[in-house]
């Protein structure tokens, strides 16, 4: 199935990214690929912060954006990053179906994709767990271990097969 809805934390790259021009960071970059997504982001950061981001973000590219505030303890608080993200996720496959729905790792501390990964290994099985690396946003699928590029269509050495790969990145045939 195609993704339609793409989850995420905002991370300190994604604050930082939309300094430089063009913006860049995990999220932004994730955006260029898979714009036609719909987009739910979570973020414990200052209003202030969190709003110049937002405006960065929708300059940058055409997917439709929410921002929902969550207040954390601080940026491990495990139980209140848990309670926020699975909120967010039954929130979300409400109006879609969990395998077209994305899971954005990268933002966010270590905790955040921790949770994000838990979650989708357990009561979200079937979401997509994405990752960013070195400007290269790929997808992992946490369930069969395969790992994507974006443009690759063919099985590759991380073991993607050829039609994993084309499905993420919108070269299926249907």
């Amino acid at each position: 199935m195609p993704l339609k809805h793409l989850i995420s934390w905002i991370g300190r790259q994604d604050i930082e990214g939309t300094q430089r021009q063009p913006p860049s960071g995990p999220i932004v970059d994730f955006l260029r690929v898979h714009s036609s997504v719909t987009v739910t982001l979570l973020s414990d950061w200052p209003r202030d912060a969190e709003a110049e981001y937002l405006t960065a973000l929708q300059r940058a590219v055409s997917a439709v954006v929410r921002v929902q505030h969550v207040r954390l303890k601080d940026p491990t608080d495990y139980l209140g990053i848990f309670r926020a993200a699975d909120q967010i996720l039954a929130d979300v496959i409400r109006d879609t179906p969990v395998k077209e729905v994305g899971i954005h790792t990268s933002p966010g501390t270590s905790a955040m994709a921790a949770v994000w990964i838990l979650l989708a290994k357990t009561k979200y099985a079937g979401a997509t767990l994405f990752e960013r690396s070195a400007a290269d946003p790929r997808c992992v699928d946490v369930r069969n271990a395969r790992w994507c590029r974006p443009g690759r269509t063919r099985a590759g050495v991380h073991g993607e097969s050829a039609g994993h790969c084309a499905r993420y990145n919108g070269s299926a045939r249907s």
